[in-house]
């Protein structure tokens, strides 16, 4: 019943024999401290939803469509931490995971997430520009040269 047991617990994941865990917590969140966290496995990828459920369903849909995409056919499974129908208690999320098939071979986890990781560097990066209208103050002359230079030194290493 506390905000971030969920991911205390999936932060302390036992990797087994055939198994290997890698999570991330808190991809997607909300005001009401209902939390999305991701964990890449063997099974393919897990998306546990810790709060109010049908807060959670368009964070977890959103969350869904970003990874379908690059995901292609690995499968993503959705599970809600609870104590009612069709949720899963903190307490029973190891032996959960453990219960789901295996569908990605041990040794391609680590590929599998840092492919999922490169297109959340790209999120968060968008996520970091200001919104808004820019201040008076603001130098507007040569905006656009500024912005093709910074551009190219971001490609460029």
């Amino acid at each position: 019943g506390q905000p971030g047991a969920a991911a205390w617990a999936l932060d302390n994941l036992r990797s087994g024999v055939g198994m290997k865990w890698i999570t991330e917590t808190g991809v997607a969140s909300n005001t009401h401290m209902d939390a999305v966290h991701r964990v890449v496995g063997t099974p393919g990828v897990v998306l546990v939803g810790e709060g109010n459920r049908s807060r959670l369903k368009p964070l977890m849909a959103q969350e869904r469509r970003r990874l379908a995409r690059i995901l292609g056919n690995t499968p993503i499974y959705d599970m809600y931490i609870g104590d009612g129908e069709g949720e899963v208690e903190v307490r029973k999320i190891q032996s959960a995971l453990m219960k789901l098939p295996r569908n990605v071979k041990k040794n391609e986890v680590d590929a599998l997430n840092s492919r999922i990781e490169s297109i959340s560097r790209l999120n968060s990066r968008e996520a970091s520009l200001p919104k808004g209208p820019l201040p008076r103050q603001a130098n507007m002359s040569g905006m656009n040269r500024r912005a093709r230079r910074a551009s190219e030194r971001n490609k460029r290493g």
